[in-house]
């Protein structure tokens, strides 16, 4: 007995899809690195600016919040939920999205930190001349 088994090519609307799959898949990867890219630029600017202050605001979810803080001694783009958190190039794709929206809201909170901090400094320097003058 003799068995013949044919194959068939796929079909020509399958390899058209794959071959459009392949394509978008590349420039998904392709607009997702221009994203860490950009991102990595602005946490740069951000650290660039020396602040000295963390600060953070909240996703639109209202359960994570986009920080500027240290992470291990290094200020980062951080992702925060609850105890957790990662360098926001870490997260997902979803989340590096939204936080492209969120990083001049970010800034504007690190400047009121910065107020904020200065306003304590004076009153230490203020307290500080206060005790210095009730010794003499």
């Amino acid at each position: 007995m003799t068995v013949i088994v044919t194959t068939k090519p796929c079909s020509p609307s399958l390899a058209e899809a794959i071959k459009k799959a392949r394509d978008r898949q590349q420039a998904l990867s392709a607009a997702t690195d221009a994203l860490n890219a950009s991102l990595k630029s602005a946490e740069s600017a951000i650290k660039g600016l020396r602040l000295g202050v963390a600060a953070s605001v909240c996703y639109p979810d209202g359960e994570r919040r986009l920080r500027f803080g240290k992470i291990k001694d290094e200020w980062r783009l951080i992702v925060e939920f609850g105890d957790e958190y990662s360098p926001v190039i870490n997260g997902s794709r979803e989340e590096r999205l939204q936080a492209v929206a969120l990083l001049a809201p970010l800034v504007a909170a690190m400047c009121r930190a910065v107020d904020d901090e200065v306003r304590r400094v004076e009153a230490a320097c203020d307290a500080t001349t206060a005790f210095t003058e009730g010794l003499e």
